[in-house]
């Protein structure tokens, strides 16, 4: 509202309800601006920058800032002197606030946010400075997080800070690889690396980011190595990584606190892997029958009493009390492990604490989410526990029947095409449902598009996707959710478009077009490629082809394609080592889906790592389409999708499934050699008939349902 609406509006109060019901504080601030305006009784100039602001009334100032009324009623210069200035602010910004305390209006923007804040920091204007803060908190995304983090930081304007800094952490995979983070400085990155809020499942991750940002400018960082280094959590690490990796790392190892933060993370890993390995030991033998055959005669064990204090008996006293002595330090160190160092110009060494505490990422794990709008569970498959709206139990508990209640949101629609997917920074969308939207030129039908609160176990409405569409393909690109192609439900037309939705802005852009318009194609990503693999075309040509999205050049790009053609497939991206994560995915696979001669039961995958063409992997037991194929706690899983079945009247019909199947190894201990798949659950409880969507969250199952 602009200072003359002000007026207007106190103009009009007056005219609608007579001048003595206008309330005493508009009089105020309407008479106080008119006195200014009129440079009548006005008695201070404030400069800035070396230009003077519109003279003002020292009471009012001092009225709305705590930082003019300790200068104006106390003995100092600025106490009387006509002319006052005040550095290190900007005129525009002090401008404004003086404008905002004779008229309570302020145009708070882009550019101007910042300096408003820091004004009102100095001047201690509490509204207004609450005001830009939540502005500013309005515009946080990935882009500027870093930047508003050491901005509030700054200010210590702790509200902000915080906000921000849980931006850093919940996407703390995104943000390592913005040029903002590489110019971080030396402890705005040890706030990050030493954050338990870090969304990250390894600790490698951790190690890597410290790397990249060190290895950006090595000449003026290479003296806070040891000090950014400390703060990598060693014990979480994989032990080959610790060992083979950082162990041999020269750079690292050449800093005596790191050495020995490394040895003291060596030694405990080890002393767990022993303890753990006594405690199964221990078990198998109490596990053991007892027979007579294994007790000795006591004579067998009888000691003659002049020999009970020997030397040889004493020695072997000492040397068990010696290795009690050594076990007992050995429980005390993992009790509260530690590594030595010594002070700088010290002999004296100074121990301290390993930080064995879990990131907040790795408390994560792969839950099925199932939805069709009106019906939500979320599925445990490791503890067979289900989550159901308003509902959270062990499964029996509940009524998980499929034609039970749990798990409805009267208010959500149900939707007949519904699409589901969550993409690794976390957020998981729907898709589904029409919405009429009248415009200067007609009607336009758009989907609906909602976003998943796993706290609340309730779907929000977000912006709605531009064109209503099926059977797409769904993925993410540098953090961004990515809908590529889809039948078109408005004009029944096959689409080329990719909208790409911007989470903070809450708005869908358009992006590059695939090479060709594709419906019922699979999708995979990794962080820097999406993948799109098959489907049908505008002629219901079945096609093979892949096409990869690059997000450093936004273009579509051909690459080898399947070796069976086919549509309504499932796809993924894959990382066969365990601790791999999102970023490290090395394999694509394709699960199903139909070809020319109906559904199919073949697996394709293809390396990243390699210049190899697909190839086949081992065959789903049956013939499937439309799977949600998926890494559900490191395995490849396929989870439901259609089969064809015959009925009692010997008819052929389309019949949707809710089991879940796992690719694993046929000998665990050779986790990289043959394969088999094998049925982890055979009926997903409680959705059956509701043609539900299917996708994985990595989620900590005790945030679900807590704010509902």
């Amino acid at each position: 509202m602009a200072e003359n609406d002000v007026i207007s509006s106190y103009e009009g109060k007056k005219k609608r309800t007579g001048f003595e019901d206008i309330p005493q504080e508009w009089l105020l601030m309407w008479g106080a601006k008119n006195l200014r305006d009129a440079e009548q009784l006005v008695d201070v100039t404030i400069i800035v920058q070396g230009k003077k602001i519109k003279p003002c009334h020292r009471v009012v100032l001092a009225a709305g800032s705590p930082y003019f009324r300790a200068m104006f009623t106390h003995a100092v210069v600025e106490q009387v002197s006509p002319e006052v200035e005040l550095k290190d602010v900007d005129y525009s910004a002090v401008n404004s606030i003086i404008d905002y305390l004779y008229t309570a209006t302020v145009d708070i923007n882009d550019d101007n946010a910042q300096e408003l804040l820091t004004a009102c920091s100095l001047l201690q204007v509490l509204g207004l400075h609450g005001k830009c803060r939540r502005y500013i908190e309005s515009r946080l995304c990935l882009q500027n997080c870093i930047e508003i983090y050491s901005f509030a930081k700054s200010l210590c304007c702790k509200e902000l800070r915080d906000a921000a800094f849980a931006l850093i952490t919940r996407r703390f995979t995104d943000v390592i690889t913005t040029d903002a983070f590489l110019a971080m400085c030396k402890d705005d990155v040890i706030d990050v690396l030493s954050a338990d809020e870090l969304m990250v499942e390894t600790e490698e991750r951790v190690y890597e980011a410290a790397l990249t940002w060190l290895a950006h400018d090595v000449e003026s960082r290479g003296t806070a190595i040891s000090e950014v280094f400390s703060y990598i959590r060693m014990t979480l690490l994989e032990d080959e990584f610790l060992n083979e990796c950082i162990a041999q790392e020269e750079m690292l190892m050449t800093q005596p606190s790191l050495a020995a933060h490394v040895a003291a993370a060596q030694k405990f890993k080890s002393l767990l892997k022993r303890q753990s390995q006594s405690s199964e030991a221990k078990e198998a033998i109490q596990a053991i029958p007892n027979s007579e055959d294994n007790h000795a005669s006591p004579t067998q064990h009888e000691i003659p009493a002049d020999q009970g204090h020997s030397d040889e008996a004493n020695q072997g006293e000492n040397k068990n009390q010696v290795q009690t002595n050594e076990e007992k330090q050995n429980e005390d160190f993992i009790q509260a492990p530690y590594f030595e160092v010594l002070l700088s110009g010290s002999t004296q060494a100074v121990k301290l604490p390993l930080n064995v505490r879990r990131r907040a990422g790795m408390a994560t794990q792969s839950l099925l989410l199932f939805t069709n709008g009106r019906k939500t569970v979320i599925f445990e498959p490791g503890m067979n526990r289900y989550h159901c709206g308003l509902s959270k139990a062990e499964d029996g508990r509940v009524d998980l029947s499929d034609d039970s209640t749990a798990g409805i949101d009267p208010s959500m629609p149900i939707m007949k095409n519904a699409e589901v997917f969550a993409t690794a920074s976390g957020p998981t969308y729907l898709i589904g449902g029409l919405e009429l939207q009248k415009t200067a030129s007609g009607t336009s039908i758009k989907a609906k598009v909602y976003l998943f609160d796993v706290e609340r176990l309730a779907w929000t409405q977000r912006a709605s996707l531009p064109e209503p569409r099926c059977m797409m393909g769904m993925g993410e690109l540098q953090g961004r959710f990515c809908v590529t192609g889809g039948k078109g439900l408005s004009q029944n037309v096959t689409l080329s478009d990719v909208q790409v939705y911007d989470f903070d802005g809450d708005k869908w852009e358009r992006g590059p077009d695939l090479p060709k318009a594709l419906y019922g194609h699979g999708c995979a990503s990794t962080r820097d490629c999406l993948f799109v693999i098959g489907g049908k075309t505008e002629d219901k040509e079945i096609v093979g082809t892949v096409y990869t999205l690059r997000s450093i050049d936004d273009q579509w790009t051909l690459t080898s394609p399947l070796q069976v053609p086919r549509f309504l497939l499932g796809s993924t991206s894959y990382a066969h080592q365990r601790s791999s994560s999102f970023g490290d995915c090395d394999l694509i696979y394709v699960v199903g889906g139909v070809g020319e001669d109906g559904a199919l039961s073949t697996v394709e995958y293809l390396s990243l790592t390699k210049d190899k063409p697909w190839k086949f992997g081992e065959e789903f037991p049956g013939n499937r389409c439309a799977q949600t194929v998926t890494s559900v706690n490191g395995a490849l899983s396929a989870i439901g999708g259609h089969v064809t079945e015959r009925t009692e009247g010997h008819h052929y019909e389309s019949r949707q499934k809710y089991d879940v199947y796992c690719l694993e190894p046929v000998d665990p201990d050779r986790p990289l050699g043959a394969t088999r798949w094998r049925q982890r659950t055979s009926h997903v409880r409680g959705i059956a008939g509701y043609l539900c969507a299917c996708t994985c969250l990595r989620v900590d199952p005790s945030r679900i349902g807590v704010n509902r």
